[in-house]
């Protein structure tokens, strides 16, 4: 009993001098947030400037743009087109959507066992590059804007490009497969441009200076599938 009396005490002088000492500290020190860590994972996103759903819209405008006008109202406004700004200011243009876009053909190529598939970066550059320079002349626009609306152009290609490299359809087939792909891309690409640059009826038509650039992208890209080895 004595030695149970002489825990107890010890104890409760322990429990007394932790009060002591939680009194003398600030009450701030003892809170837990537990939104940090999913605070932390949102604002990563933010800092990249990832937007998920704004990059879904993309994809899907781009795989019915052909159709967006019978397409209802979730098509009549172009998702990259945020606004007149969009085309001077560098921070409305979304570069990792496109980018993810081209990977995701580069990764179907090397799976189809294609060489050389780093080289869908450079002609993603270069024609956005070649586009930014020619666009100068008449109206101002980032290099940003080009590659975004080039790379996401890509995205009907990316299940044509599958069933060409993994189901080895006959020649005649997988050729008339590669045309409709490169019109299709095309045709989005066009019409992404004609919707984006809202230009006066002057500047209107020299926007037809870029589509061959678009077109000529769009082949390179599909070239790359080894179907007539």
């Amino acid at each position: 009993e004595f030695m149970n009396q002489q825990d107890l005490s010890s104890q409760s002088g322990f429990t007394n001098a932790n009060n002591g000492n939680e009194q003398a500290l600030p009450a701030w020190l003892f809170d837990v947030d537990d939104d940090d860590e999913y605070e932390g994972n949102s604002s990563l996103l933010q800092e990249l400037e990832i937007d998920i759903s704004h990059i879904y819209k993309s994809i899907m405008w781009m795989l019915v743009g052909p159709c967006y006008r019978i397409c209802g109202k979730a098509f009549a406004r172009h998702p990259l087109y945020k606004s007149s700004a969009a085309l001077l200011s560098n921070q409305t243009i979304d570069f990792w959507g496109p980018c993810a876009v081209i990977s995701i053909y580069g990764l179907v190529l090397w799976l189809g066992k294609v060489k050389d598939v780093a080289w869908i970066y450079v002609i993603w550059g270069v024609g956005g590059l070649c586009n930014h320079l020619v666009s100068r002349v008449w109206c101002s626009s980032t290099i940003l804007i080009h590659t975004a609306l080039l790379g996401y152009s890509i995205t009907p290609m990316i299940p044509f490009a599958a069933i060409i490299l993994f189901l080895h359809p006959p020649v005649w087939i997988a050729t008339i497969m590669e045309i409709v792909s490169v019109i299709w891309a095309s045709s989005s690409a066009i019409l992404s441009y004609i919707l984006i640059f809202t230009l006066s009826a002057e500047n209107k038509s020299k926007l037809q200076l870029l589509f061959p650039c678009v077109i000529l992208m769009e082949i390179y890209f599909i070239s790359l599938l080894p179907i007539r080895h």
